[in-house]
């Protein structure tokens, strides 16, 4: 079990590098939405890592068209602007993973108009 815990960090933390990657094996240095959620969890349980998630939910942000849609990989380097959903996704469920482990709404205070953008752009 420690092997695989320490692959586990290992492989995670080649994958955190300003942005969450993918496959950096295959050239996949992209901040891929859907990736970056399927992997949040397990990267809040193994490192202190808010500050990371915060400055790429900043990016989403950013990264969001005045329609509410959002981007497949955060900042937008490859996809469609209008991303899939399920890759959008990666935004609301990582706001509210930092809330789960860390217990603050700060960040959900911060994103909640862009949440809310994204969840009507759906809903058209």
């Amino acid at each position: 079990m420690n092997k695989i815990q320490s692959a586990i960090l290992w492989g995670q933390a080649d994958n955190l590098m300003s942005v969450p990657t993918d496959c950096d094996q295959r050239d996949e240095r992209k901040g891929w939405m859907g990736d970056a959620q399927l992997t949040s969890n397990e990267a809040l349980y193994n490192y202190d890592i808010v500050s990371f998630y915060q400055s790429w939910l900043l990016d989403i942000a950013d990264a969001q068209s005045s329609d509410g849609s959002v981007p497949d990989t955060t900042p937008l380097t490859f996809g469609s602007q209008q991303g899939d959903p399920s890759w959008g996704s990666a935004y609301p469920t990582i706001v509210q993973r930092l809330y789960q482990h860390y217990g603050t709404i700060d960040t959900i205070n911060l994103h909640i108009n862009n949440l809310e953008s994204w969840v009507q752009h759906l809903n058209n």
